[in-house]
């Protein structure tokens, strides 16, 4: 992965990889960690503001 300023994309992008994941989802900001368990675990996670 190649970490940009609001994105995260693929780093294969010159093979034609079009993976991109955006920093900021509905207003709120995902953490480093919060990513790193949707892409390594592929499971869900609970960002604070969205919880009720």
């Amino acid at each position: 992965m190649i970490n940009r300023k609001t994105f995260l994309g693929c780093s294969e992008y010159k093979n034609g990889c079009k993976f991109s994941i955006n920093k900021t989802i509905a207003t709120k900001k995902l953490t480093e960690k919060n990513i790193n368990d949707l892409l390594e675990k592929g499971s869900c996670w609970r960002v604070q503001p969205f919880l009720y």
